[in-house]
């Protein structure tokens, strides 16, 4: 699928500016409140969501973990871990999005300070 032209820096840079530091649930919201006004569909926000997402574990910012236990394998390796349990569409309620970051998402966000350290969420 194919992302509408968007300008993916400056969603990027927003959503980091709200939500650095937050649970990937809140990075969702984020982007989703920042491409609220266009019409793209929830796999083009997924596909979004999936390259901010790597963009940050490459750079080092990001990394992902269960149970206080970083991910193993490659950022794509890790990253296809999350699309494979993806839910499939937006059907349900913002509420239950959000409950299936807090109780089904295969990982979380720990973001990597510039020292070194790490933000759990």
């Amino acid at each position: 699928m194919k992302i509408p032209k968007l300008d993916n820096r400056a969603i990027f840079d927003s959503v980091l500016r709200h939500s650095r530091g937050y649970s990937m649930g809140s990075l969702w919201q984020s982007l989703n409140v920042d491409v609220s006004t266009l019409d793209i569909s929830f796999k083009a926000r997924t596909e979004l969501f999936f390259l901010f997402l790597h963009e940050q574990m490459s750079v080092g910012a990001m990394r992902l973990a269960l149970d206080g236990v970083f991910l193993g394998g490659s950022i794509d390796e890790q990253l296809a871990r999350l699309k494979d349990a993806w839910p499939s569409d937006d059907s349900g309620s913002e509420d239950e999005m959000y409950f299936w970051f807090l109780a089904e998402a295969p990982a979380g966000v720990v973001w990597i300070g510039p020292d070194g350290t790490e933000n759990w969420t």
